[in-house]
């Protein structure tokens, strides 16, 4: 089953005068996203968003918060987002803010725009609605997996939102058949405003989706694009708003289908899950952290693609790292456009700081300063060249060492401060570009310890007959001896990956992987 990654975007701040801002735009978006995320098992990027630590110890999260979304930023995130996110993923994006229309200097044309906050009615600074389509049309050509458009565009009194919708669906609407995985719903017709809600404090559009989502959740039913469709249009029938979409396109595509299996029961399988395989990782992870004076340390974990790098950081994480609930942490995914330049960029936002070495190094200190584990997580570090890896530990990296150290030895600071990068094997499996050992060592903390994700041995099954009690109870059929023969034959396979080991041992246990494990346990 294939992951599932949504773009949720919700933009309430506007510079222009002539735009008013957008009260609900920032709150729609995040309740979408809550929503996505446990009703359709999505793995959501939030744009704008900000890192929310709460004062209980609770973990920290992610948020759509109510501040500018720029036209740069906007840009890379869904470039990002449908051109390098991986073509078996799944995706939905979800867009919250205004649209307006403007004519084109030479031609006169009038044209569809989604703005950011630094946009104006010229369309400077903002996304024309055919650039939009030519990227999903680029997605849609190189990956027949699902894709879902939400679009809920309004313009204080007079954009013609229907127009923006129909120029978007233009190229792809003429060739229905070839991308039956795509549908694209947008919140009102050509002559229509969208409107408000006094009451729930959401547009009447996506107030629509929220209550069909809810309510096929409740009742444990799938909502597909076309029952979405029907239930919006429901939803919006004597308003003065009446919702466009794309035709018979998508109408099998599942929006809700992520039914809870026993939380208890599902937390306390993968518990015993953590303990099968990849021990050799783990206890040159935990060497680390007995013996390290201070605990700075970074690790390269690499392997085959779907080799489940994720799975082990997920388990070196909840397993060996200290107080990993209240850690305060940091996860980028690299693209193949990304530079050093753009990687601190995104560590600033975050940090809320000036995008120099300098100060990023200064706020991470200050929060080593808090006694909590600090980390940074790149993932997809085969997509950066050689160069950029190079420059970003010299320039960052390296000097944020040095200054921890002395930062360490004055304060008498023993709580980690980790930086992993994440090689997912897309390029291959491939060793370590940077300074690197197998073990770690003290005199050298800023050198990386390399954690090679392998395949599994017929050895690592006996983890199947050594939890036999555990085990037990979430036995569906069969016995356990039964299941470690044919996991062993399963993995003699030729080009078995550990996922597809992963995959197929969950289903003896009534679980998926990916839908009850991958997207909640590995995200971010």
């Amino acid at each position: 089953m294939p992951q599932r990654h949504a773009l949720v975007i919700g933009i309430s701040q506007y510079r222009q005068t002539y735009w008013r801002n957008l009260v609900n735009a920032c709150r729609d978006a995040e309740k979408v996203a809550q929503y996505l995320e446990k009703y359709g098992g999505y793995e959501v990027t939030r744009v704008p968003s900000q890192y929310i630590r709460p004062g209980s110890g609770e973990p920290g999260f992610y948020q759509v918060v109510d501040r500018d979304c720029e036209f740069e930023n906007l840009v890379q995130e869904i470039r990002d987002f449908l051109i390098n996110t991986d073509s078996s993923y799944e995706l939905l994006i979800y867009f919250g803010g205004h649209g307006f229309l403007a004519s084109r200097i030479l031609s006169g044309q009038t044209v569809g725009y989604l703005a950011a906050s630094n946009s104006d009615d010229k369309g400077q600074n903002a996304i024309p609605l055919d650039d939009f389509n030519c990227l999903l049309v680029e997605r849609l050509r190189r990956s027949t997996t699902k894709l879902v458009v939400l679009l809920d565009c309004c313009y204080a009194g007079s954009v013609v939102e229907g127009t923006i919708e129909r120029q978007s669906l233009q190229m792809i609407m003429t060739l229905p058949s070839q991308y039956p995985n795509f549908g694209i719903l947008a919140s009102c017709r050509r002559t229509q405003l969208a409107y408000e809600s006094d009451v729930s404090g959401h547009g009447l559009f996506t107030e629509a989706i929220l209550t069909a989502m809810n309510e096929y959740y409740a009742k444990a039913k799938v909502l597909t694009f076309a029952g979405l469709v029907h239930e919006v249009g429901l939803a919006l029938r004597g308003t003065g708003q009446e919702a466009a979409d794309s035709s018979s396109q998508g109408a099998a595509i599942d929006i809700v289908n992520n039914f809870p299996v026993n939380p208890r029961s599902k937390n306390n399988f993968i518990n015993i899950l953590g303990r099968l395989n990849y021990a050799q990782q783990k206890r040159k992870f935990q060497v680390f952290l007995d013996d390290a004076n201070p605990r700075i340390g970074a690790f390269w974990l690499r392997g085959e693609r779907d080799s489940a790098q994720k799975w082990l950081l997920s388990q070196l994480w909840v397993q060996n790292v200290p107080n990993s609930t209240k850690a305060i942490k940091k996860t980028l995914t690299m693209t193949t456009r990304q530079d050093t330049e753009r990687i601190l960029e995104k560590l600033a936002r975050w940090l809320e700081v000036e995008a120099t070495p300098e100060a990023l190094i200064e706020r991470i200190l200050e929060n080593c300063k808090t006694g909590e584990t600090v980390a940074l997580v790149l993932y997809q570090v085969e997509c950066l060249d050689d160069e950029t890896l190079e420059e970003l530990i010299d320039t960052f990296w390296n000097p944020l060492v040095n200054a921890a150290q002395k930062t360490y030895q004055n304060h008498s600071l023993d709580n980690p401060l980790l930086l992993f990068m994440v090689d997912l094997g897309k390029k291959g499996d491939r060793p370590c570009l940077l300074n690197h050992s197998s073990d770690y060592d003290p005199e050298h903390p800023e050198q990386f310890v390399e954690l090679v994700t392998q395949r599994f041995q017929a050895r690592d099954f006996r983890w199947l007959t050594d939890h036999e009690t555990e085990l037990y109870p979430f036995l569906k059929n069969g016995s356990l001896e039964a299941i470690k023969k044919d996991m062993i034959d399963y993995n003699q396979k030729p080009n078995t990956k550990p996922e597809e080991v992963f995959t197929e041992l969950c289903d003896h246990f009534g679980l998926d992987w990916y839908s009850d494990i991958a997207r909640q346990f590995l995200a971010g």
